[in-house]
């Protein structure tokens, strides 16, 4: 590896970084950049997206609420008088290490059901056996 190609670790030559003007940045081929404790803070700041991972898991959610509550909910709707409304709730958060959290809840009035789960999704997280 050539002098260029390397990086450094500077903390005595006077170079700070640039985000929290800590001595600590990082030269690479001459280009001051942030040091190691700002660059992991972005990371872990950094939400992850919504992908088909997190929608799949909603679906999935939402289904076995539908599923678990099917004889709550049609006692409730045989009950009532005019019409019943059923409220399904999704709510999606960022998490400060990474991936979603992602509680989904369900409710309705007529019997007063409120349920919600919460779990947490990392959409990175690759298979542990490829699909047969």
């Amino acid at each position: 590896m050539t002098e260029d190609q390397a990086v450094y670790l500077v903390a005595d030559n006077g170079e700070n970084c640039p985000k929290c003007q800590e001595a600590g940045a990082i030269i690479t081929k001459g280009v001051i950049s942030p040091c190691l404790k700002c660059l992991a803070n972005t990371v872990m700041r950094s939400p992850s997206t919504i992908g088909t991972i997190t929608i799949k898991h909603a679906k999935l959610k939402i289904s076995e609420h539908l599923d678990s509550y099917h004889q709550e909910i049609n006692d409730a709707y045989l009950a009532c008088d005019n019409d019943l409304s059923i409220n399904l709730k999704i709510k999606l958060q960022p998490h400060k290490l990474g991936g979603i959290d992602m509680s989904v809840g369900i409710s309705f009035t007529e019997s007063k059901i409120n349920h919600t789960v919460k779990c947490r999704i990392d959409e990175r997280q690759k298979k542990l056996f490829p699909e047969e």
